[in-house]
């Protein structure tokens, strides 16, 4: 760090940037936007809010009705910031990327995929992708939960985990599904989700 510039460039966007954002990209990017709605009034364009753009612009109210904000940060900050200004928003996560620190290993609890997927539903995400990389072996009940909630977020985690079990598993259902109970367990000892990355009532 120099004369209080950040050193890294995560640093960079969520301290300077959140307050001075890239004014001149945004207003491209509208730019764009508006003329398409004007071309192709019956289409939908997909802004990424990532790195230069993850924070929006403080001169621009609203993006348009034809504009879905691609959230790459789904941090409760971010997703506030970009609240009202575009027509809906999706998400992309990094939630088990085998590239991040993590590794191939197993990266949250049924219990915090399901907070993080309420929180997601009641601030109206309309979808999420996910980074490819995954451990199905040992999160395969992590992932089939996420499809579940997609289409009900009121589902229990632990009947839904249940389920996906007595499927794969058959007579072993009994030992797996205690198996990653422990295993969940102790990951949320071990490396909980902080709680600043997910809905403070969840």
């Amino acid at each position: 760090r120099k004369k209080g510039i950040p050193v890294r460039w995560e640093e960079f966007q969520h301290t300077l940037l959140k307050d001075k954002p890239c004014e001149r990209l945004l207003q491209l990017h509208h730019s764009v936007a508006v003329e398409l709605a004007k071309r192709r009034p019956n289409k939908m364009v997909m802004l990424m809010c990532y790195a230069p753009t993850a924070w929006p612009s403080k001169k621009i109210k609203h993006y348009g009705k034809n504009v879905i904000a691609e959230m790459m940060n789904l941090n409760p900050e971010y997703v506030e910031a970009w609240k009202g200004k575009v027509a809906g928003m999706t998400g992309f996560t990094y939630w088990f990327n085998s590239q991040c620190p993590m590794g191939v290993n197993v990266h949250m609890s049924a219990q915090e995929v399901t907070d993080r997927l309420r929180y997601l539903h009641r601030n109206g995400f309309k979808a999420i992708s996910l980074d490819p990389q995954g451990t199905w072996g040992l999160e395969g009940p992590v992932y089939y939960l996420m499809g579940r909630l997609l289409g009900d977020p009121s589902l229990d985690h632990k009947a839904v985990v249940k389920e996906y079990c007595d499927g794969v598993f058959e007579d072993a259902s009994q030992p797996m599904l205690r198996f990653f109970n422990l295993m969940q367990k102790r990951l949320e000892q071990v490396v909980p989700i902080a709680k600043t990355d997910i809905a403070a009532d969840a």
